[in-house]
């Protein structure tokens, strides 16, 4: 089975890893190409895109929107696939290969489907969803009920899944690193700091880094790093979550890293403040290197997130039920923090795993 997969862009976010994962899995044991159709800011993805799964990079080719339909049309009758797989904006692409072609076509929605894509997009998706029996996949149960709403029919649901992180070469430069910052905010406040929280998100509204922040404890009792990507850097959200991380200083933001395992790793919890969510892989990444999870009710989290048992889950999405929920986690003594952390390895090993989760696309695209 030739598998093909198309993509926007490569850039550094979940889905984006979520898919190169996934392509390189597949590969095992089916012919997988994928095909960004745009340029990305960092191109550190595409490295991690085995020899054995064929890239093409169209971003080279024309960026007008309507020309670029016509590119991927030559592009994908070349190849010839068995099954055609689209992700986030990338169906409405496929059009004119829609009305040439009778291949199975999959479309996966990674967040909530009115958040996914704007009016227009999802209007037009819905067309070909209708008009060539589209096949939807949705990544959670809330991503599943929101698809049902927004395009009045019933998506395959296949939860997320990931590779087990490891440690790169730069691991011991990291620990270097993060103690150097926790030494530095130990000697600004003069308290031991006990915990190191990460969390990995855009800076955007949606992760709602300014609710992180308040929900956070002052005392210098926990660092908290921040990573992700920022493309909006003179937007008015963008300018409060700087100016929170710079009046609070056991706050840093550390920005885009190629080595974030090995931060993962090194800390001691993921923290999600997300208003609303798919299903991260930043999440089930953790969970591979059994780190805990704190986290406010948002998308598939909470159908992952076992709470008081892998992690803690707010009982809604203000800074006061977020922090009782890091209060929580800081409470445990720490054989409650190894048996957590057991706890978060094996849920992962059990249901999320990029072996099992690959081998749910595949059945799908067989039995169809």
């Amino acid at each position: 089975m030739h598998i093909l997969i198309i993509i926007p862009t490569l850039s550094v976010a979940g889905a984006e890893k979520f898919i190169i994962d996934l392509s390189n899995n597949l590969s095992k044991n089916c012919r997988v190409t994928i095909i960004n159709l745009f340029s990305s800011e960092n191109d550190f993805l595409s490295q991690k895109i085995l020899p054995n799964v064929t890239h093409i990079d169209l971003s080279n080719s024309s960026n007008n929107r309507f020309i670029k339909p016509l590119i991927l049309l030559e592009a994908v009758k070349r190849i010839n696939p068995d099954v055609v797989h689209t992700h986030l904006s990338a169906l409405i692409y496929l059009t004119p290969y829609l009305f040439l072609s009778n291949k199975k076509v999959f479309h996966t929605i990674h967040n909530l489907a009115k958040s996914e894509a704007p009016k227009l997009n999802r209007f037009i998706n819905k067309c070909l969803i209708r008009l060539f029996s589209v096949k939807l996949i949705s990544i959670s149960e809330e991503v599943n009920n929101s698809v049902l709403d927004e395009y009045n029919c019933t998506p395959i649901k296949i939860e997320n899944g990931a590779t087990k992180i490891e440690k790169t070469n730069e691991y011991d430069g990291t620990v270097t690193h993060i103690n150097k910052l926790k030494s530095e905010l130990e000697f600004k406040t003069g308290r031991k700091c006990q915990k190191v929280l990460v969390s990995i998100a855009r800076i955007d509204p949606q992760k709602n880094h300014e609710l992180l922040i308040k929900s956070m404890p002052t005392d210098g009792s926990v660092l908290v790093l921040l990573f992700g990507h920022c493309s909006k850097k003179e937007n008015e959200y963008t300018k409060k979550v700087f100016s929170l991380v710079h009046d609070n200083e056991h706050v840093n933001y550390l920005g885009v890293k190629n080595n974030i395992s090995d931060y993962i790793i090194a800390s001691d919890a993921i923290v999600f403040s997300s208003n609303y969510e798919g299903l991260p892989i930043s999440l089930l990444e953790s969970m591979s290197a059994g780190k805990p999870c704190i986290s406010t009710p948002a998308g598939g989290i909470p159908d992952v997130v076992i709470d008081t048992i892998t992690g803690f889950i707010s009982s809604d999405f203000t800074p006061s039920q977020l922090s009782a929920a890091v209060k929580k986690y800081l409470l445990l003594t720490d054989e409650e923090n190894a048996i957590m952390s057991h706890n978060a390895s094996i849920e992962f090993e059990k249901n999320y795993s990029m072996d099992i989760c690959a081998n749910k696309h595949l059945q799908t695209y067989q039995s169809l």
